[in-house]
């Protein structure tokens, strides 16, 4: 299970780099984008106690009291936020050919 989510963690996170690269003008706004929706959302997961929004948890899995599910969860969250993203940076390029 560890190399499972430590994978899908790095895998998501390189999904949403590429989406923010096709979406954003600005490269630097495109690379900061996840590091921004890391720390952002681990905090307000911790700080409210949402289970969905608590990135950070992905990263300690070793040392959690959380079932395999619970470890997955944040997960969702990120792969929401990556198919919106791809989707409108996909979008925003797309140019009709006749």
């Amino acid at each position: 299970m560890d190399f499972t989510i430590y994978f899908l963690f790095g895998m998501l996170f390189a999904i949403m780099t590429c989406g923010s690269i096709l979406y954003f003008e600005n490269k630097i706004t495109a690379i900061l984008f996840p590091m921004t929706i890391y720390i952002v959302g681990s905090y307000i997961g911790n700080g409210f106690n949402i289970r969905i929004l608590q990135i950070s948890s992905c990263v300690t899995v070793f040392n959690t009291e959380h079932t395999t599910l619970e470890c997955f969860l944040p997960l969702l969250s990120l792969l929401l936020i990556d198919i919106v993203l791809v989707g409108l940076g996909v979008k925003k390029n797309e140019k009709i050919v006749l």
